[in-house]
């Protein structure tokens, strides 16, 4: 299964997980990156449940730079 998030590009849904374990790690690991709140750890952890919520989170714009290392573009024939 796959995510479309970019025109002609795509994001496979099992890397999804890789890409949000990113995302936290690197907030931890960063005192200049905006702290997460309950509200937005909920969010990840549902993401992590339902893949397809990812591109509708209010969490996106902050995530997108940890899913762009995993988009794959489309192969035109």
């Amino acid at each position: 299964m796959i995510i479309f998030l970019i025109k002609n590009s795509f994001l496979h849904i099992n890397l999804v997980s890789d890409a949000l374990d990113d995302f936290l790690d690197s907030t931890n690991d960063d005192p200049s990156i905006e702290e997460l709140y309950e509200l937005d750890i909920l969010e990840i952890e549902e993401i992590r449940k339902n893949s397809s919520l990812l591109p509708n989170s209010y969490l996106f714009q902050r995530l997108e730079p940890f899913l762009l290392p995993f988009y794959e573009k489309l192969k035109e024939k």
